[in-house]
């Protein structure tokens, strides 16, 4: 269970690397996020997902961490499955909308966490 948290962690790292050099790639992640049913298929991954990091938590050295991260993607997988497409493009606008400053603060923080999710694993 915890490689699957180091190539999380890893996944992590490299996009927030990538949105720190280029933010744009996050506007344009967003716009496919858009399209489809992208963000139905991101909830239904996203509860596997926490559910693993629950899983996982035990064998982790910060283990709180990854329980928060788990319980956290189970908490938005089921967000994205039931609230309405209105909201969720709204939320999606408002991000795109961001400075680019802004972005790249966001390409720090996941860059920090894949950090802290990698050493954790």
């Amino acid at each position: 269970m915890t490689i699957f948290v180091l190539i999380f962690g890893i996944f992590a790292l490299v996009f927030g690397i990538a949105i720190l050099v280029r933010p744009r790639v996050i506007r344009i992640y967003f716009s496919l996020c858009k399209k489809n049913n992208y963000l139905k298929i991101g909830g239904l991954i996203a509860v596997p997902v926490g559910i693993i990091f629950l899983m996982a938590a035990s064998e982790c050295r910060i283990s709180w961490l990854i329980a928060f991260l788990g319980i956290w993607s189970i908490i938005k997988g089921i967000l994205l499955l039931v609230i309405n497409k209105e909201t969720l493009f709204a939320y999606i606008d408002w991000w795109q909308e961001k400075s680019l400053i802004i972005l790249r603060l966001l390409g720090v923080i996941t860059i920090a966490l894949g950090v802290l999710i990698i050493y954790s694993s």
